[in-house]
């Protein structure tokens, strides 16, 4: 399911729902205060960023593709942080509608040693006036017919409105364009008729009532009974994420995260990712397995984190190095996104196969530098195929005559060295 990042293209995608300022304030805990049994934060740094549906639009943005976004913030000092913190990282803002009637709502964590202790929520739940939605209503009519796809980012702050969300379904609906929700609401057939739903696990549970024992495919055959969804795809933290077609056909993708830092807005993440697949006309479990991937970069990094196209193809060859191996129909989407302008060491395997232990050696000395192993020949060498692209000395590994010549004419003069030159004892 991991070799498709090639059919990734760049989308348009509109972001609809509630956005919030994440504040990250970074200390150090070194003593109990004398005054009550709490500890004294000492304050060091702190940094702000997109929460909400700003971080799938930022998450959108690292992986290529070209976003507008669409919401509400108030006339206030943190609206216009947000607003800027979008715009210098080329989100379309335009469809953001301040006012004062509105508060922008901040939620700061205090973080010590990379453990939360403390998150304070400073909001207030939007009360949109007939104003408002008919601005954001005639915004989406212009967005949503220029876009890829849609998705909806619920926090229940108060921008997704039923008035609001019917009006994205409907314009979805007429212009042909595929909606991925990301709910919050208890009555879930809001969202009826989206593409695919993406509740948690509690959430899906709560939408229809049920007890926290019963079956997932029960849970999931009544979701789908109260809405017209082609997909639901409930996530499960630490257990991973599980697809459901409207057959109930039933796809379990596990939780491929090696270490949990934080799982704030890793949902964010894999709901970026699942849009940019669906967007770029991958199937959805294709596109469930890519978010699997970058949820799973997310999670260990501390705080909202937005994962590149980069970090999420080093993660997946570090699922299976045979991803590693590039060929004519992936080799320039793979160069593009890993190496787009660094110098490269390279070496033809053919030339040198009797002393491949002695090049990689080599290899290990200059890792400041990426390398590239050429097999020009369709080798029929798989096991010394599936050891080079297993080898941590080895970025890419180019097969076949086709794909090596793609990759010269797109590196072109930033192939440096060659390895061989520096070891012709390694030649035969």
């Amino acid at each position: 399911m991991l070799d498709n990042f090639h059919k990734l293209r760049p989308i348009r995608v509109l972001v609809f729902g509630d956005i919030f300022l994440d504040r990250h304030t970074l200390g150090r805990v070194s003593r109990i205060s004398p005054e009550a049994p709490i500890p004294v934060f000492n304050l060091e740094s702190s940094r702000a960023l997109g929460g909400g549906a700003a971080n799938v639009a930022l998450n959108l943005k690292s992986l290529g593709a070209e976003v507008f976004i669409a919401s509400f913030v108030g006339q206030d000092d943190i609206g216009d942080i947000l607003v800027s913190h979008l715009s210098d990282r080329s989100i379309e803002t335009a469809a953001i509608l301040s006012g004062s009637h509105h508060k922008t709502g901040v939620k700061e964590r205090f973080i010590s040693q990379g453990q939360q202790l403390l998150r304070v929520d400073d909001e207030k739940i939007m009360e949109l006036s007939p104003s408002d939605t008919e601005t954001m209503i005639r915004f989406l009519e212009d967005l949503i017919p220029e876009v890829d796809v849609v998705v909806i980012s619920d926090y229940a702050k108060g921008t997704c409105t039923p008035s609001l969300i019917r009006a994205v379904l409907r314009l979805g609906k007429e212009f042909r364009k595929k909606v991925i929700v990301d709910p919050k609401r208890s009555d879930i057939s809001i969202y009826s008729p989206a593409f695919l739903i993406k509740p948690n696990r509690k959430e899906a549970y709560s939408a229809i009532g049920a007890e926290m024992t019963d079956s997932l495919m029960s849970v999931a055959a009544a979701i789908m009974q109260k809405g017209e969804f082609e997909y639901l795809l409930i996530t499960l933290s630490e257990e991973g994420m599980v697809l459901f077609d409207r057959r109930l056909e039933m796809v379990s993708v596990p939780a491929l995260g090696r270490e949990v830092k934080d799982v704030t807005g890793a949902g964010d993440t894999s709901l970026a990712m699942l849009a940019y697949g669906i967007g770029s006309d991958l199937t959805v479990p294709e596109s469930t397995y890519l978010a699997n991937v970058a949820a799973s970069c997310a999670v260990e990094k501390l705080g909202c984190h937005s994962v590149g196209m980069k970090e999420l193809l080093l993660r997946a060859f570090l699922i299976d190095p045979r991803y590693k191996i590039a060929r004519e129909v992936n080799v320039v989407f793979l160069l593009t996104h890993l190496i787009p302008s660094e110098e490269v060491i390279y070496f033809e395997v053919e030339k040198i196969k009797k002393n491949i232990a002695e090049v990689l050696w080599a290899v290990k000395k200059m890792r400041e530098k990426t390398v590239i192993a050429f097999f020009s020949e369709m080798s029929e060498n798989e096991a010394l195929i599936e050891f080079l692209a297993a080898s941590p000395e080895i970025d890419l590994l180019v097969r076949g005559k086709e794909a090596a010549m793609l990759a010269w004419d797109l590196l072109q003069d930033r192939l440096i060295m060659n390895v061989e030159d520096c070891f012709p004892y390694a030649k035969n």
